[in-house]
């Protein structure tokens, strides 16, 4: 099947139309691989191994195209492992096919931290490996292979996984700022960000997310002690009433009153923290421009 899905003419994509935009596309299944345990949770088990056996014949990693590593990441390898921990209590005969294919995805993904500051390049050719070893990632670029990483580490045996994806997250929170807060985006040869504001939105919002679920997953309480210097940064620094917002790392002050809808996501860190009174005080907040326009406008 084409790697996505248009909602309208319900015609699948396969060619990439939108430039950069289109760096998670490269004709290997894509949304099969990312629904995988969809069909599982409603039950659609037949169609689940004729994924599991479609995917285990016929899609392969070898490509020579550059994609986007954070994407890959999230939406596929986290797809095959999640897709292989099904597979291996509902389909009978299986033999591990979605986690060979998740240990090889891997692999080519680490090539993209093979950087100075250990920080992954935000593009990998999935063939050649780095083609220009610069530029810039953003935080939750960089911080948000943890549970992957780590997940296809527990089931392999090989925790080099998250031994790389742990040292590229401790790499730019190093370089915190006194108040305990990040900027959104670094250089990959230096580590130094290149910028100084600091957000729950757009490229740092996963960031906060995987700290405390790498925590929960694999008891590394070095990274809940970092969870809670971050959490209580923001919650010092960025958040009046039930919105958090966008401050400078240096001085604490809100850079701008712009509100993005991805960072309705630290209500559900916020119950995870154990703050239940907070994370219902911003979903309401959240209600309420919702109720106003109808939808949550970007």
């Amino acid at each position: 099947p084409a790697d996505e899905l248009r909602p309208l003419s319900c015609d699948g994509r396969r060619v990439r139309e939108r430039g950069d935009l289109d760096a998670i596309l490269g004709n290997y299944s894509l949304t099969l691989i990312d629904a995988l345990d969809s069909l599982v949770v409603f039950r659609k088990y037949d169609d689940f191994k004729f994924a599991v056996d479609h995917i285990v014949k016929e899609v392969s990693f070898d490509i020579d195209l550059e994609v986007s590593t954070f994407e890959v990441n999230i939406r596929i390898l986290g797809g095959l492992l999640s897709g292989h921990m099904h597979a291996a209590t509902l389909v009978e005969g299986y033999s591990g096919g979605l986690l060979t294919k998740a240990v090889d995805l891997g692999t080519r993904l680490s090539r993209a931290f093979e950087t100075p500051t250990g920080l992954p390049m935000s593009r990998i050719n999935l063939h050649k490996g780095q083609e220009k070893a610069s530029g810039a990632v953003t935080v939750a670029e960089a911080g948000s292979f943890l549970l992957e990483f780590g997940v296809l580490s527990r089931l392999s045996g090989d925790w080099r996984f998250y031994g790389t994806a742990r040292r590229a997250l401790l790499s730019f929170w190093h370089k915190r700022s006194f108040l305990g807060l990040v900027g959104t985006t670094l250089d990959v040869q230096t580590g130094d960000f290149q910028d100084m504001q600091s957000t729950t939105g757009p490229g740092q919002d996963s960031f906060y997310e995987y700290l405390l679920k790498g925590y929960i997953m694999f008891d590394d309480f070095e990274l809940l002690d970092v969870f809670h210097e971050a959490f209580g940064a923001i919650e010092r620094t960025q958040t009046f009433e039930g919105f958090t917002y966008t401050v400078d790392v240096l001085k604490g002050m809100m850079v701008n009153s712009h509100l993005s809808p991805l960072s309705c996501v630290w209500a559900s860190i916020q119950v995870l923290a154990g703050d239940v009174a907070g994370a219902l005080r911003s979903v309401l907040y959240w209600y309420g421009l919702w109720s106003k326009h109808g939808a949550l406008p970007e």
